[in-house]
């Protein structure tokens, strides 16, 4: 009797794939993420089967759907990344606490091996006691014991969506580094100026920078700072070819870059510092470390190219300020004024970045010598009867000179108006980048 065959589904159609785009770009402009990622999720399969799965024109959807798996993944990090690690060490200590009581109980056992039974006296009987819930404790022991798993799954879950919100990001680098050697193996780019760039190459690199960029966060996300530096530096070579080295993303992108030099120098001597906040008397110990100053050299290096940077778009912008139309002066400015602060953050930490990183956890070695003189240097180190006569002495020579301190009346704040706070509601840093609708992180592509 011959096999019957499993009945197919319905064919792939390019009306189907339209369809399924549709609604997962609608789902995402709605913020409903987790439904955009599943229509993308099916979308990218019947793109597979009519395109073949590794076709280059299959990268904008891949960047679409791997973008919705990081919102979720994202999302599910805010609501259960606190939680979970509380649990983790909520039932770190609760196995502290049983190994405890067991190693009391078997300190308590005979000779012979067996516990030594208590007599159930009238002094030792409890005056009341409860019948019929016997099976209470059981039942709240399953329930303690489901709570950590369920945690657990949740955890498992939003590692998922990142794995494949990484997975999809990749692939789609791959097939937009396809498309750029096409066009510059067709002639159509290759040897060009930056202003010279067709609309097309200016395209797939924004989005091949992109998809570096995505990489770059969730290796933040999971503490990988090693894998991000790879990226980060293919993400800043990308952007160097298309904008202008004042330009945000490229601030942005030096930025990032010596974020991850930063962290990946001192990625032991924070894993020690971890073990010594989380109290776990087996694992803690004193900070100590090897930190890569090469990486962190490099790093400051890097942070020195954010400030040029982001020093030469201030410059811009002021210059460019008297001639802005009337009802743009005001968001000039306030941008101005936003980037400002920015670059004394950034000043800040490239001087953090210059100093030994290991004062951070030798208070001693932060402890200006100046404190100890005057008053105090005479003190520390003397006797008893020398101590008191150096008090005595100044206690003689102070004055009271509280007499003289007038207060000062504090002024009435004036009314916020609505021009005030709109100002306040609308400025953003610069380097903070926001999505729109299917264009992805970068709404536009400026030529510079």
């Amino acid at each position: 009797m011959a096999e019957v065959a499993p009945e197919a589904g319905p064919a792939p159609t390019k009306e189907k794939l339209d369809e399924l785009v549709k609604s997962a770009s609608l789902q995402y402009s709605l913020k409903n993420f987790a439904a955009a990622a599943e229509f993308y999720s099916q979308a990218t399969e019947v793109q597979g089967q009519l395109n073949g799965e590794m076709a280059p024109e299959n990268a904008e959807l891949l960047y679409y759907y791997g973008r919705a798996l990081y919102k979720v993944a994202i999302a599910t990090s805010d609501v259960l990344g606190n939680k979970v690690a509380k649990e983790e060490k909520k039932k770190s200590k609760v196995e502290k606490a049983i190994k405890a009581e067991a190693a009391a109980e078997g300190s308590s056992t005979g000779a012979n091996g067996s516990k030594s039974e208590k007599q159930d006296t009238v002094e030792s009987k409890p005056y009341f006691q409860l019948t019929g819930d016997e099976n209470w404790t059981d039942s709240e022991d399953e329930e303690d014991a489901d709570a950590p798993e369920a945690a657990a799954e949740g955890q498992d879950e939003e590692q998922d969506d990142f794995g494949n919100a990484f997975e999809a990001f990749d692939i789609a680098r791959v097939l937009y580094t396809k498309q750029l050697e096409t066009l510059e193996s067709d002639g159509t780019d290759k040897g060009k100026a930056k202003a010279e760039l067709s609309a097309q190459g200016k395209l797939v690199r924004e989005r091949l920078a992109d998809c570096y960029n995505y990489l770059v966060d969730i290796s933040f996300e999971n503490e990988n700072f090693h894998a991000a530096i790879p990226d980060a530096r293919s993400s800043l070579a990308i952007q160097l070819e298309y904008l202008h080295e004042s330009h945000e993303y490229v601030t942005e992108a030096y930025f990032k870059l010596s974020l991850a030099l930063e962290f990946a120098s001192m990625s032991k001597l924070r894993t020690e510092q971890a073990n010594m906040e989380v109290g776990d008397s087996e694992t803690a110990k004193e900070p100590e470390g090897e930190i890569d100053y090469e990486l962190r050299k490099e790093a400051a290096v890097q942070m020195e190219q954010a400030i040029s940077s982001l020093e030469s778009r201030i410059k811009k912008e002021e210059s460019e300020l008297p001639n802005l139309p009337e009802d743009k002066k005001k968001a000039g400015e306030a941008n101005i004024k936003d980037s400002k602060e920015m670059l004394e953050d950034m000043k800040t930490r490239l001087t953090d970045l210059r100093a030994d990183p290991k004062q951070e956890f030798d208070p001693a070695q932060s402890i200006d010598a100046s404190v100890f003189q005057g008053l105090l240097g005479g003190i520390i180190g003397a006797d008893p009867s020398q101590q008191k006569a150096v008090l005595d002495e100044a206690s003689k020579s102070a004055n009271d000179i509280s007499g003289l301190v007038r207060t000062k009346k504090k002024e009435k704040a004036p009314a916020a108006t609505a021009e005030t706070s709109s100002e306040a509601s609308g400025s953003k840093r610069k380097l903070e980048v926001e999505d729109d609708g299917e264009n992805g992180k970068r709404a536009k592509t400026e030529e510079i």
